[in-house]
């Protein structure tokens, strides 16, 4: 199959941003002073009316120095403002710096915004290397940052508290699965930070493959060059990287990729009501307030919340916790950050992995995970993989998993007489019923990335191969003669679904032709 392709190559191509300059130093110090009086809803509705002023116009859009997106990046996470504060006014103040930095993004791009020089991780080992590269093309916003006096932007800023990108990325999945408010907070920042890598680091990164002129450092001054800085050289280094990704919520996740913030999932804190002062009365032993504890007076608890949430939020993941990764959204994260490793592997294989030892390190971490993971996670990754890339995937997949009757397959790009010879007549390599569900689903969806590509033609030899398949599998699990659970009633359905699929699949094709 040919080139990598996907819905997101084509918005990188096609999307046209509004062009920017600074925002004037009148409104930079009147931005200044709101945020260092943490008066955030005013700073973010100035600085929103100077983003969208002649919108639809030439006119350059105004945008702020990095020091000041860096401290709007946490203000939308931090828990002060979000998850550990009752204030109304904080709450819409983290809403107000979603909305700022999405708005942004959308209008006037990563790039022009230079969100590489705004969110950058102060504790990553390259940190002297990343303010060089900083200094030298933004030396005004290095020079302003020291006088900056808010503490989001000094040692609570997300980016001096986080080790690195990859951190932050296992944490907030974690909180996907174990900490479902404070979830709610970090996946909208997550999404900012994944279309800024998608549409502008890429861009740099397929450009450079196609041989535009660019500086010869210009892909490695992005963002995404910067998350990857971290990872170091060697296996067991990028599968710190697949670790984050899949994170779980259980407690070794968690000691792996712990909280940002010391105490990151404690809710606001109650405060009691003062109570009523006693009248002081010597004569008759009424000593009034003297003789209470101090400490009661303004006695201030942790709110604690129900039961439920104990459960939810609790960093000891309970097997039903981990039996997941998070819902739909943790889920859509997980795939872009996969697809997004996976195009930059395509674009420049010297900046991180060749796309065959990336897929392989993706074999070792996808192919174990149970039916249900799988099917959620890997069978939807076509959708930001692209389909070239997606059934590479899928025949590494089925190499280790297939019987071992079947001839060894080396290529790497499938057609139908492979996929006849392969794949498509074989069960899996063991009786697992699991095991033979995910080898029908690749195989199903195998023959249907052929199908829509093109390159397959309807014989009687593709449904022989195809039927043998169904029918090895359906033996092959049958040969195991342990006593079925309630998954394995649900895997049992799921193999007679996609069994049935493919038959339907085949009738769909010959008609078709």
């Amino acid at each position: 199959m040919g080139a990598p392709n996907n819905q997101h190559e084509v918005a990188i191509a096609t999307r046209r941003y509004r062009t920017a300059k600074a925002i004037p130093a009148t409104l930079l110090d009147h931005v200044t002073v709101c945020i260092e009086e943490g008066l955030y809803q005013e700073a973010l509705s100035l600085l929103t009316s100077c983003l969208t002023a002649g919108n639809g116009t030439s006119r350059p859009a105004l945008v702020p120095p990095s020091r000041v997106l860096a401290v709007t990046a946490t203000l939308t996470v931090h828990p002060s403002m979000t998850t550990r504060t009752s204030s109304k006014d904080k709450h819409a103040a983290a809403e107000e710096a979603v909305r700022y930095l999405t708005h942004l993004e959308s209008l006037v791009g990563a790039k022009n915004a230079r969100f590489r020089f705004a969110f950058h991780f102060q504790r990553s080992e390259d940190l002297r290397a990343n303010r060089a590269r900083s200094r030298r093309a933004l030396d005004s916003d290095e020079q302003e940052v020291e006088s900056f006096r808010c503490v989001y932007a000094g040692q609570q800023s997300l980016w001096s508290q986080a080790e690195d990108f990859w951190h932050m990325v296992g944490w907030a999945l974690n909180c996907s699965v174990a900490h479902k408010q404070r979830w709610h907070r970090w996946k909208f920042l997550l999404d900012v930070l994944l279309d800024a890598l998608w549409e502008n680091d890429l861009l740099e990164a397929n450009t450079q493959q196609y041989g535009d002129e660019l500086e010869e450092d210009a892909f490695d001054d992005t963002m995404l060059a910067q998350c990857l800085e971290t990872v170091g050289a060697g296996r067991n280094n990028k599968r710190r990287i697949m670790r984050a990704i899949l994170a779980d919520g259980s407690s070794k996740s968690v000691a792996e990729f712990g909280q940002i913030w010391e105490n990151e999932t404690a809710g606001p804190k109650v405060v009691q009501p003062q109570k009523k002062r006693r009248k002081l009365d010597i004569e008759h032993g009424d000593y009034g307030d003297y003789d209470m504890n101090s400490d009661d007076e303004m006695d201030v608890k942790p709110h604690q919340p129900s039961t439920q949430q104990s459960t939810m939020d609790d960093d000891v993941s309970t097997p039903e916790t981990v039996a997941g990764l998070g819902d739909l959204d943790a889920i859509r994260i997980r795939q872009r950050c996969l697809a997004l490793l996976a195009q930059l592997c395509v674009a420049r294989p010297e900046a991180f992995l060749s796309i065959e030892d990336l897929f392989d390190l993706y074999v070792e971490f996808l192919r174990t995970l149970p039916l249900r993971l799988f099917q959620d996670l890997v069978m939807g990754l076509g959708a930001y993989l692209g389909e070239d890339s997606q059934s590479s995937l899928y025949q590494m997949l089925l190499r280790p998993s297939i019987d071992a009757t079947a001839p060894v397959y080396n290529k790497n790009e499938l057609t139908q007489d492979d996929f006849e010879a392969h794949f498509a007549p074989y069960a899996a390599n063991s009786s697992s019923l699991s095991e033979n569900v995910k080898v029908s689903l690749i195989v199903e969806d195998s023959l249907r990335l052929l199908w829509k590509a093109g390159m397959l033609s309807y014989t009687e030899e593709l449904r022989r191969t195809v039927t043998r398949g169904i029918a090895a599998r359906k033996e092959k699990v049958n040969a195991d003669g342990r006593r079925k659970t309630d998954d394995g009633t649900y895997e049992e359905e799921c193999l007679r679904l996609s069994s049935s699929r493919l038959v339907m699949l085949l009738d769909i094709i010959q008609h078709a032709q």
